[in-house]
Formats: structure tokens, sequence, C-alpha cells
């Protein structure tokens, strides 16, 4: 029995290494967070909040983007699936606001690394989500194979998630015009 959870494919080895991936990226993320000089309680209680604020993301994320899916392809869910998702759904809200609440509190010195971090992460994924959302329907299209309208639901609304991801995640001193433009247009360099 103790070999099948020690095993590399069992659940035990698993969260195992998810916790020491998590115990060392956030030792290395607590003490980039020292460099600004700020104190190591405040840096914790960033770090601890940075990583609650995205599972409030993520658990947004798993509630509503089946939802508006299930909505665009016109195939309705079950009211256990509905409530199950609005389930997720509030729970990501309440823990996104919570540690939103939180982060506000603390001094800037001790939550730059940790939201410049969490905006990179948030940008990258919208931008994985863009991408691969236009690709995904690009390449049916291209090879002939008709999508049927769940597939173009899912599409656009993965290409729709990605750029509000995209929109979202900008640098709060940027304007939200400015970050548009940027995702749209590409700068020119001067010479």
């Amino acid at each position: 029995m103790l070999d099948v959870l020690i095993s590399g494919g069992g659940m035990f080895s698993w969260a195992v290494m998810l916790l020491c991936a998590v115990f060392v990226g956030g030792s290395l993320l607590f003490i980039a967070g020292l460099q600004h000089g700020a104190k190591a309680d405040d840096v914790g209680r960033a770090l601890f909040a940075m990583i609650a604020h995205t599972v409030g993301g993520v658990f947004l994320t798993l509630g509503g983007l089946p939802a508006v899916a299930a909505m665009l392809s016109q195939a309705p869910l079950s009211l256990g699936a509905s409530f199950a998702l609005l389930f997720l759904f509030c729970t990501g809200g309440v823990l996104l606001l919570r540690y939103e609440i939180v982060l506000r509190s603390l001094p800037p010195a001790a939550t730059a690394v940790p939201v410049a971090l969490s905006q990179l992460l948030w940008r990258v994924v919208g931008l994985a989500a863009v991408l691969l959302g236009f690709l995904s329907l690009t390449l049916q299209l291209l090879l002939g194979v008709a999508p049927e309208l769940s597939s173009w639901a899912m599409h656009v609304t993965a290409m729709l998630y990605g750029t509000l991801l995209l929109w979202l995640a900008r640098s709060p001193a940027e304007p939200a015009h400015t970050a548009l433009w940027r995702m749209v247009h590409v700068k020119k360099r001067r010479k």
C-alpha cells in the first residue's frame, strides 16, 4: 500500500513535488521581495495573498468558462452542473476579492515582486489562450473540417478570455487604451 502512494504515479508523490516546488519558488520570491527593503512578515503575507489571489482567479475561470461556452453553443447544462459551476465561481470570487483587499493593505515594497510575477503569469496564460484558440480555429478551417457550433463557441470563448486576461494583467500605471493599442499594434521603433 505504501509503495503505491510513494511510487512515481502515486498521488502522494505528486502532492509532495508540488509542495516542494511551491516552497522553493516561494523562497526565491521571498528573498527577492526582501531586496526591496520590505519587512519579512509583510513579504510572507504578500506571497501567500498572491497565491490565494491566483487560486481564486483559477476557480473563477473554472466556474465561468464552461458556463459561457455552454451558453454560446446552446448546449444546456444540467441543474447539478450549473450549481457546481456557480459554487466554484463564487468560491473563486470570494478568494480573489478577500486577498485583493489583503494585498492592498500591505506596503508596496512587499507586494512588488509577487504582483509583478502574477501579472506576468496571467499575461502568458492570456496570450496562450488567444493564440491556441485562434490557431485551432484557423487550422480547422484550413484543413476543411467544418467546425460545429460548440467548437466555434469554445474557440471564441478562449480567444475572448485570453484578450480579457491580457487587458486585465496590464500594469496599473498603464492606461487601458494604451494596453489595448499595444495588444493590437506593434510599436514602431523610432530611428
